[in-house]
């Protein structure tokens, strides 16, 4: 199922690039090519040195596909 497939790509890739998923997440709508920028609606503190800190990480394009392919739950390239 693909919300099994996504959760596992986001925790194998959150290894990878040392961070959290949300972090993750945050880097994945950043590399997005249509210019997504990312509100975050948060006041707090903590959430935001979080979302701060993803912006270190850099994604390959291999990556990003497979974030990409698991939430959809079929090959999209």
């Amino acid at each position: 199922d693909a919300e099994h497939s996504l959760n596992q790509v986001l925790t194998e890739l959150s290894k990878k690039y040392g961070c959290q998923r949300d972090q993750l997440i945050l880097a994945w709508l950043r590399k997005h090519p249509s210019g997504i920028l990312p509100i975050l609606g948060t006041t707090n503190i903590a959430r935001i040195s979080s979302a701060h800190q993803s912006l270190s990480i850099s994604l390959t394009h291999e990556d990003w596909y497979r974030v990409w392919e698991a939430a959809e739950g079929k090959e999209v390239a």
